[in-house]
């Protein structure tokens, strides 16, 4: 930086004479470290000067004379004439520190303020307590602006009661927004219970701030458009210093989702360059490390490079005007926010907060996601199973900071916190998701499909007559006396003697059940089918006994179900499913300590695998019934009924011995 010439200024010889000249120099010296520019230190000392010459003429021709009020006395002179540049004014604050540290001037004595005694204790006790320092400046302020009204209307806040609390509320948050009530109420509570616990009030006065209506989440959040987005980061200056900075600002905030408060802290020792991962340090003390996108390293990199300013501080983001301090809260990035905002000329949104990023970048992964459920959904998918596990993908995405799906994240999170049988499948829900997205986004990388080793099926466990019996009368055992254990004995019994799936009979509804011709209707289940199940006559009997059982009770009298629960409403996976295992090891079925096991779709397994044997025992072509009890079972298609042909041994065994028999003939 260039040093300016003083000499041309028109009472630079008053600065040369003048008996503090040291200080005049210190000052000068301060705004070259701070990189201010040549016009401005010329404007500045040109105002010291000015107040040289003002006070030679008032101490008539002493300048060695200099009392504390002069500076004051010359600024309130200078305003009573019009107004001074804020810069000039500063400049002479600088002036008046640089005095007091030559021991020219006393420090200004400090005004007895009993509320900032007591303010410096509380944030004392809050950095004590692990809050961070944005929580404990906002926790002070309010405790400075409560304890000075409270100190002088009252002296003393040891008398304090509840009266003054809530006229305190009525007059300084009145007409507030709820949202904000919400935290400024906390954060009193917080003070209140300080001082009862300090012994500085008689009472806990806590209970006396009441809690505001919460509507936090009754509306949608603001975000914008992918559109929208785009142009606010096209309108930033790439040939200046401010828009290289305004680019990797709003980057961080809209492909990262951070917060404001994230960005601006973020310092040099936080980027791994080599691994391209980023540190975020976040609320609670949380430290996240989540890859950082090429755009964006591209975009730190080059302010880095071309536009952040000689620092000592290892914070990345700095001011751009003098002084280039670096960014120590969140307003600087919530400034550069809404700068961009209104150069890109965005409207209709109902905020123009630095957040609006972070709710767009959530938006757009969100929005992807419906748009593909419900274009499949369209094309006659249920996708329910799929819906969960892509909406759990979009949160683990977003959550490392990422837009597009990469096969790296669809890796990691196939095989995250679930077990070997699941990760082929979710691997598979998140490939067709990235094949839709591939086409409108070409940088989304679809995952290989082989990745993972596929999932044998469990081999079934096949009961026997004997043990369904033991089985069905232990639910009666267990639940004597109960509607429970009645609707537990029929119920899994059809499923023995029919081969529905769970889902199918828990669905079933009064007007599904015939038991007259004894035959059940299967509405809209797995692959969209509906069929119609014929019942052996003594299910239609068991299946007449329950009905009457039912139908004693007033509330299950009017469900809609034809099984119900103690409340009339239709069973729930969950609720049998413990239940069985207990059967199970009563039973014997299960070791007391055991969690694999017999499992409740094994009997429609069962149900099957019987059928085939009796029509091998009776000698049936299996090739010509095997699509008659597909049709039963409710498959898709008849090669999923073909794996119980060799899903057991006893099957395979009348395989081979009606081969056997062939070839016997055939000889």
């Amino acid at each position: 930086m260039t040093i300016p010439s003083f000499e041309t200024i028109k009472r630079w010889q008053l600065i040369e004479d003048w008996p503090h000249r040291a200080s005049v120099d210190a000052v000068i010296t301060s705004m070259i470290d701070k990189g201010y520019s040549s016009e401005t230190m010329v404007r500045a000392v040109r105002f010291i000067g000015a107040f040289i010459e003002y006070q030679n003429n008032r101490d008539g021709g002493e300048p060695e004379r200099l009392d504390a009020g002069d500076i004051d006395q010359f600024i309130a002179s200078r305003l009573s004439s019009g107004a001074i540049a804020n810069g000039n004014r500063i400049a002479l604050r600088r002036l008046q520190i640089e005095l007091v540290r030559a021991g020219v001037l006393c420090p200004p004595a400090e005004k007895a303020d009993p509320s900032e005694k007591v303010a410096t204790l509380y944030g004392a006790e809050l950095f004590r307590r692990g809050y961070s320092k944005q929580s404990i400046t906002g926790h002070v302020w309010l405790a400075r602006r409560f304890l000075r009204t409270v100190f002088f209307e009252q002296g003393d806040i040891s008398h304090l009661t509840h009266i003054e609390v809530r006229a305190d509320l009525t007059n300084n948050f009145e007409g507030r927004k709820s949202t904000s009530l919400g935290t400024w109420f906390s954060h009193l509570r917080v003070l209140l219970r300080f001082l009862h616990a300090t012994g500085l009030t008689e009472h806990d006065l806590s209970a006396a701030v009441p809690s505001p209506r919460n509507l936090r989440f009754s509306a949608l959040p603001a975000y914008m458009s992918v559109s929208q987005l785009n142009s606010v980061l096209e309108a930033c200056d790439l040939s200046t210093i401010p828009g290289r900075r305004d680019l990797a600002v709003l980057l961080l905030l809209s492909k990262l989702g951070l917060r404001a408060s994230e960005v601006a802290l973020l310092s040099l020792d936080d980027i791994d360059w080599r691994s391209g991962l980023l540190r975020v340090n976040g609320k609670g003390g949380r430290v996240a490390t989540m890859p950082l996108p090429k755009d964006v390293g591209a975009a730190i990199s080059d302010y880095i490079l071309h536009g952040r300013p000689t620092s000592g501080s290892r914070i990345i983001f700095h001011r751009v005007q003098t002084p280039c301090t670096p960014f120590e809260t969140a307003t600087p990035v919530i400034l550069v926010a809404r700068r961009a905002l209104k150069r890109a000329k965005i409207s209709g949104t109902r905020s123009h907060h630095a957040h609006i990023f972070r709710h767009t970048f959530a938006t757009i992964a969100i929005d992807a996601l419906e748009q593909y459920l419900t274009l499949r959904r369209s094309l006659g998918f249920k996708l329910q199973t799929q819906e969960s596990r892509l909406r759990n993908f979009v949160r683990y995405a977003t959550a490392r900071g990422e837009l597009r799906v990469t096969a790296k994240t669809a890796v990691d999170w196939a095989n995250h916190q679930c077990g070997p049988a699941t990760w082929s499948s979710r691997l598979s829900t998140v490939r067709a998701f990235a094949r839709h997205l591939q086409v409108v986004d070409p940088q989304t990388e679809i995952p290989p499909s082989h990745i993972f080793p596929p999932q044998r099926r469990p081999r079934p466990f096949i009961y026997s007559d004997e043990q369904i019996a033991d089985l069905l009368k232990s639910m009666l055992d267990m639940h004597p006396g109960s509607f429970r254990g009645p609707t537990y004995h029929y119920f899994f019994g059809l499923l023995a003697s029919s081969g529905l799936r769970f889902s199918e009979a828990a669905r079933l509804l009064r007007e599904d059940v015939d038991l007259e011709a004894g035959m059940l209707t299967i509405r809209e289940t797995k692959f969209g089918k509906t069929r119609i199940v014929p019942l052996h006559p003594s299910t239609t009997l068991a299946l007449r006994r329950y009905a009457s059982i039912r139908d004693d009770h007033a509330v299950r009298r009017v469900s809609k179900y034809f099984f119900t629960g103690d409340l009339g409403r239709a069973l729930i996976h969950a609720n049998p499913h413990f239940s069985f295992i207990l059967w199970t090891r009563q039973t014997g079925l299960r070791q007391p300590d055991e969690r694999d096991g017999p499992r409740i779709h094994d009997l429609r397994h069962s149900f099957a695998v019987r059928t085939l044997l009796s029509w091998y025992r009776d000698c049936e072509d299996i090739e010509r019934r095997l699509p008659e009890l597909s049709t039963y079972l409710g498959h898709n298609h008849v090669s999923a009924t073909y794996w119980y042909l060799t899903a057991h041994p006893n099957l395979l065994d009348q395989a081979r011995l009606r081969l056997d028999a062939r070839w016997e003939m055939a000889e």
